[in-house]
């Protein structure tokens, strides 16, 4: 959910916070006035809406990880904490890979995402560097600790 907050457009952010917080409309003008006159980062105002949204669903602390999660994922762009486990036992073409872990929805998807770029193995984990995958051919060792990341926002973690 935070994820999702923090893409939204600059000028939503004050409908979120009307419909979703309990900030006051006073608080809600002086972000406007600041982010005018250039004295206050839009990112830090966005940044506040999504803890508070989150805080309202879910609780301060989870909001707070969430945010965490976030800065570690896209500013100091680390890998997430929680990328799920995909069983692999046996090497497997990197289309079928995807399919079969639901990280395209078909193989003519997963062939797309794959020519334009968009998908990478890490294959020592977190301490290995990215090889970026370009060829529907490819086949995925059976590394376990390997991690495939899909887009921006997807990845599995290989598990024996």
């Amino acid at each position: 959910m935070y994820g999702k907050l923090m893409s939204l457009p600059d000028h939503a952010m004050r409908t979120y916070f009307e419909a979703l917080s309990d900030i006051s409309t006073e608080e809600l003008d002086e972000f406007d006035a600041k982010m005018s006159e250039g004295t206050l980062n839009p990112r830090d105002v966005k940044r506040r809406m999504a803890r508070e949204i989150v805080a309202e669903f879910h609780t301060l602390d989870e909001a707070h990880e969430a945010e965490e999660a976030f800065i570690r994922q896209f500013s100091e762009r680390k890998l997430p904490t929680d990328i799920p486990s995909f069983a692999l036992s046996t090497p497997i073409n990197i289309v079928e890979l995807m399919v079969q872990a639901g990280l395209a929805a078909s193989n003519n998807k997963a062939r797309e995402l794959i020519k334009q770029g968009g998908v990478s193995l890490f294959l020592k984990g977190e301490s290995g560097e990215a090889t970026r995958i370009t060829d529907v051919e490819y086949t995925v060792p059976a590394e376990p600790g390997a991690i495939l990341k899909v887009g921006k926002r997807q990845y599995i973690r290989l598990q024996a």
